[in-house]
């Protein structure tokens, strides 16, 4: 059975960095302009040169993540793919989603942790440490200054001198302790006046993964989830 194409004419894709995710929000989603946002100034120059190969308006917003420079009920549908993890106030990035949103409108959060991954079963466990693919392992390796330089530039990183949970790329939420609470992102969109329109878990892939492995894996085994809602008229 064909796929029922969907149309949302405005998107906003809210923590847009370098607009990777532009190309998948325009294909199942044709929308006629999109907004992209970020508090990153760097991120969006990349992200510039992402929305020129695009054949659709895309306008790049520079504010606050958590306080989103977009009108009330103006949006058709906001995506937020893989970044409520580097909000400090994550809780109110979900809040400004539920306000920029019209009635009738979607909200898509992807790409986040699921509890299965803070509290996983053995199975999740031993795919994790074993599903990696490592290279084979010749003498030469000793000869590439790489492997010498990756061991020490944590050591010269000056931010985690710290704070040892700095990283490079602002995670913020990915520790046992402090990590995207999925009952509390639910009752923010009930409270802005959303439902749940349907929650799905899946096991991301990644490069570093046997790739046969995680196709086997991934039809029992979950560490990832996708949430969908939609504001009431």
């Amino acid at each position: 059975m064909p796929q029922r194409q969907l149309s949302y004419p405005l998107v906003l894709d809210a923590g847009c960095g370098q607009g990777k995710a532009f190309r998948l929000l325009i294909e199942h989603f044709s929308p006629q302009r999109l907004i992209g946002v970020d508090a990153e100034v760097k991120c969006l120059q990349h992200a510039q040169a992402e929305a020129l190969k695009e054949e659709i308006p895309i306008e790049l917003r520079h504010c606050d993540i958590a306080a989103l420079d977009v009108a009330d009920a103006s949006v058709d549908l906001a995506g937020c793919y893989s970044v409520l993890h580097h909000v400090p106030d994550y809780l109110a990035l979900v809040d400004e989603l539920t306000r920029v949103v019209r009635p009738g409108g979607v909200i898509l959060v992807e790409h986040e942790k699921a509890p299965q991954y803070w509290a996983p079963s053995e199975a999740l466990e031993d795919f994790l440490q074993g599903a990696v693919t490592w290279p084979e392992k010749r003498w030469t390796r000793f000869l590439d200054p790489r492997r010498y330089w990756a061991r020490l530039r944590p050591l010269l990183t000056w931010q985690r001198w710290g704070n040892p949970r700095w990283m490079p790329e602002g995670d913020l939420h990915i520790w046992p302790d402090d990590h995207v609470e999925w009952d509390q992102v639910e009752a923010r969109l009930l409270a802005g006046r959303c439902e749940i329109v349907r929650v799905t878990d899946h096991l991301a892939y990644e490069p570093r993964f046997d790739r046969a492995a995680w196709e086997e894996a991934r039809a029992t085994l979950s560490d990832t989830r996708c949430c969908i809602a939609r504001k009431r008229a």
